[in-house]
């Protein structure tokens, strides 16, 4: 426990020290720019599961299944209850134990799995008059919400918290969300009804085929796992600290600063382990 406190402590040091301040020293640090890709990575891939597209139109995929209606309004309904529910059980009892690679390969497997039996489905019920087909394409769409909840939706926000460091955590995930999940929600927003109705069924394979050709890849080769470990330990799995990156002159004008305002203190810890020296040798 002291040597876990000691290191917590020469961290936040380091991290006192090194903090600066404006955007652009997010990248004067290789780690962090490598911190700041993942970050940025899962909250794309996180949109490109497609759960926003069915979020926003999926009265219109009920629709092209035959529901319509009141029922398709209940239908969007039950939906919309089923995703915070799962999300909220997989959070409390779960998250902490199967870690963050694990349920975003499962995800990004369940969701493909999901979409390609919807377009399949579909192919096949073009004219939504087959109730079986239906009801079984109702049932893959709420799958992706599920299987969503218990994958990309809490862990996209738990990895990028983590594995930004403490002098960039705010700015880092501004960043992350607003370069990787903002615009490409946004541009999907824009597009979809447009290829819901030009291409149909076929519009669940780009999600499909990006989940198979680039996120699962990445997931696996590239992203680290950080479940139960420490915010210092997720330092070493960048690289060394942070402390040892900065450019010198970066890490010199902020050591000076921070002397500057903590002068006082720094004088009289220097005094009271002057005094406790001379203690010890008497």
């Amino acid at each position: 426990m002291e040597a876990e406190f000691e290191e917590i402590r020469e961290t936040i040091s380091a991290e006192q020290a090194t903090t600066v301040s404006g955007w652009k020293a997010m990248f004067a640090v290789p780690q962090w720019r490598l911190r700041l890709v993942h970050g940025t990575l899962v909250q794309v891939f996180t949109q490109l599961t497609g759960i926003n597209v069915i979020g926003y139109y999926q009265t219109i995929m009920y629709d092209a299944l035959g529901i319509k209606g009141h029922r398709n309004v209940l239908v969007a309904g039950l939906y919309n209850c089923v995703g915070p529910i799962t999300n909220f059980f997989f959070i409390v009892f779960v998250l902490d134990r199967v870690g963050r690679r694990k349920p975003l390969l499962f995800g990004a497997v369940g969701i493909t799995v999901a979409l390609i039996c919807e377009a399949i489905l579909n192919s096949q019920n073009p004219d939504g008059t087959r109730t079986g087909l239906s009801i079984a394409g109702v049932f893959f769409i709420f799958c992706v919400s599920v299987i969503f909840s218990v994958s990309f939706g809490p862990i996209s926000w738990v990895y990028t918290s983590e594995i930004m460091p403490m002098q960039i955590r705010g700015r880092g995930n501004a960043f992350a969300t607003g370069i990787g999940n903002w615009p490409v929600s946004t541009l999907f927003a824009q597009i979809s009804p447009i290829a819901l109705e030009k291409l149909g069924w076929r519009y669940y394979f780009v999600f499909a085929a990006f989940n198979v050709l680039v996120t699962i890849p990445t997931v696996y080769f590239v992203f680290k796992e950080t479940k139960q470990i420490s915010l210092e330990g997720i330092d070493l799995l960048f690289g060394e600290r942070a402390l040892g990156t900065l450019p010198q002159d970066l890490l010199e004008r902020k050591m000076n600063h921070v002397k500057t305002l903590h002068g006082e203190r720094f004088e009289a810890d220097n005094k009271h382990s002057g005094v406790t020296r001379e203690r010890s040798v008497q």
